[in-house]
């Protein structure tokens, strides 16, 4: 991923906004992890280290190596872990995923969250994770597959908005449907015991209060690239407030459904 190929921009409200995700995404995205007492963890795109504060919590002797490549993500996450660092239990390097300056050999595992989406070349970052994990070592992947993403009543305007969201991120040079080729990327990468999973976000009128958590995160997740969007001619203004418009009728009406399937990947370096 280049420095400026987040499709999301790098301003303080995104920042904040990957902080609430991380928050209500957690258990989603950590209840699967085998972490061992002492491990050396490897956070590949740590961002503004959201996700490396809620780890650090969660598992209260591991160290981890934070890797980001866009100087204000680093920045941020620098000054949000600034504590954890001072203790030792934090590392941060500015760096390219598919170029890093850590030793082989030398991590009991590592997590990739929401960043194959974004790189240009997600096998050379995978190879790079397989090169410095040691042997025994275990990878975790955690990718979007936006040809999964359904809401009823269908919305034209939403439709359009998301189909745009993702052209616009394969122009940019990401892939908005990684998830379906995890898989194969670790397989060629040189991974073994390689395991893919879909994981279903299916939100009803069975539990109305978390349909409407879902969907007022989707509504900030899609508005998130409105500023993306507009630069690149992808939409007019008044689209913005139709999808906020769309979003609202979404969470107001008791009977509408919201459906999504990101996928999960686990793999070893025998």
């Amino acid at each position: 991923m280049s420095k400026n190929q987040y499709l999301h921009g790098f301003a303080e409200k995104e920042q904040e906004r990957l902080n609430s995700q991380a928050v209500f995404l957690a258990h989603f995205l950590h209840n699967d992890l085998k972490v061992m007492e002492g491990e050396k963890f490897l956070e590949i795109g740590c961002g503004v280290g959201s996700q490396t504060r809620l780890l650090l919590q969660k598992y209260p002797s591991i160290t981890i190596t934070g890797v980001e490549l866009n100087p204000d993500q680093f920045k941020k996450a620098s000054a949000n872990l600034k504590e954890e660092m001072s203790t030792g239990r934090v590392r941060l390097l500015e760096e390219n995923a598919a170029q890093l300056s850590l030793a082989s050999n030398s991590f009991d595992t590592v997590y990739i969250c929401w960043v194959l989406e974004h790189a240009s070349d997600p096998l050379a970052i995978l190879k790079e994770a397989f090169r410095v994990l040691k042997p025994g070592g275990k990878i975790y992947c955690r990718e979007v597959m936006n040809f999964s993403f359904y809401h009823w009543p269908e919305s034209e305007v939403l439709n359009t908005y998301w189909n745009q969201l993702n052209q616009l991120q394969v122009k940019m040079g990401g892939d908005p449907f990684v998830g379906a080729k995890l898989g194969s990327c670790l397989k060629t990468a040189g991974f073994q015991n390689v395991v893919t999973e879909a994981v279903s976000i299916q939100c009803d009128q069975r539990d109305v209060a978390q349909k409407q958590e879902f969907l007022n995160y989707w509504k900030e997740l899609l508005l998130s690239a409105q500023e993306s969007l507009l630069a690149h001619g992808k939409i007019e203004t008044q689209t913005i407030s139709l999808v906020e418009s769309a979003m609202n009728e979404l969470m107001e009406n008791t009977n509408s459904v919201f459906f999504y399937s990101p996928m999960k990947a686990f793999a070893q370096k025998l």
